[in-house]
């Protein structure tokens, strides 16, 4: 039986005395539900399947919002809850290597579900401004397709079918604009990104293990893992709440719902997905509360709200991260002044 209050709450109330912001553990947490449930649930949308896996990008300077401790407490909870049932990918990997380990996964489990987790994004993606190898078969699997496979020299063709990928990483918007090509800012992998961008929220707390002695941050931290455990054994198709579906129609039919033309070219593709993002969060919602697989008006608001409050940011890392470095050297002169 689930916990009262639901995971995401928990996480929150668990997560209240660390010193990053509230919204990087909100995506943190929604990252390990999704990376949970894995490719054992989903939702019909008549023409595709849809899973709830997140590409999560925390993004801030270095040290001031501590994205990566962010980063290593929703791992720990994850991977104290589920230590058999989950596949890792290391933080430096290539084309090939990434292919082998999921064609291993397959083999032994007959899908390729697996989470990359990383926080340092130089780390893991810092070659492919020379080769865009690695981010072309991220963006594919991306999609959750049934049949996969990768040719390599060394190994031939590796075959790793119903794939799942999640993504879970920290960078600063220097480190983007050196490991991404130039032309991959607004292109196919990045417009499947969820860049949550932030450059203030963070507190100061000088001694945070003082706080983690209190009963109700145990007791969060306790329901946390207690949850995910039941989360991870879920599986079977979502299906719409009958209020919740009409309000779905009427947002996703609505003209104010998508206007590209307002967005700056590097947010058009998300824009595209907003949609399909949309449902993905509802998933989640959903199953932070409960294993009814039934999304409600409750998911549906959350899920809109949680998108519509990061896209205050989400121009602003994009005009950062298209800035040239004149434009850079401008900003410096004008915070000096």
């Amino acid at each position: 039986r689930f916990c009262q209050r639901g995971y995401l709450k928990d996480y929150l109330a668990y997560t209240t005395w660390q010193e990053s912001p509230e919204d990087f553990h909100m995506w943190v947490g929604l990252s390990t539900l999704a990376m949970a449930l894995g490719r054992r649930c989903y939702i019909n949308r008549g023409y595709y399947q849809l899973y709830p896996n997140l590409y999560v990008l925390l993004i801030a300077e270095s040290a001031l919002l501590r994205k990566s401790s962010a980063i290593g407490i929703g791992t720990r909870v994850l991977v104290k809850a589920l230590p058999d049932g989950l596949n890792v990918v290391s933080q430096s990997i290539t084309p090939a290597s990434l292919a082998h380990y999921l064609a291993g996964v397959h083999t032994k489990t007959g899908e390729s579900s697996a989470c990359l987790i990383s926080d340092e994004m130089s780390v893991t993606l810092g070659k492919c401004s020379k080769d865009p190898e690695l981010l072309q078969l991220l963006t594919s699997l991306y999609d959750c397709k049934d049949k996969h496979e990768h040719s390599t020299i060394m190994r031939g063709v590796e075959v790793f079918n119903y794939a799942c990928m999640n993504i879970l990483m920290g960078s600063t918007p220097d480190w983007i604009k050196s490991s991404l090509p130039e032309d991959a800012i607004g292109g196919g992998f990045f417009s499947r990104l969820l860049p949550i961008f932030r450059t203030t929220g963070g507190k100061r707390i000088a001694n945070p293990e003082d706080y983690l002695r209190r009963p109700e941050v145990t007791a969060a931290h306790n329901n946390c893992v207690h949850d995910i455990c039941l989360i991870g054994q879920m599986s079977g198709e979502f299906k719409w709440e009958d209020t919740a579906k009409r309000m779905f129609q009427d947002w996703y039919e609505s003209p104010a719902y998508n206007e590209p033309s307002d967005a700056p070219p590097s947010l058009r593709g998300y824009y595209g997905r907003k949609g399909d993002t949309l449902i993905k969060l509802a998933m989640l919602c959903s199953a932070s509360f409960d294993d009814k697989l039934l999304l409600t008006d409750r998911d549906f608001m959350f899920a809109l709200r949680i998108l519509n409050d990061n896209e205050k940011y989400m121009k602003e890392a994009s005009k950062v991260l298209g800035q040239t470095d004149v434009g850079k050297i401008t900003d410096k002169v004008l915070y000096q002044i």
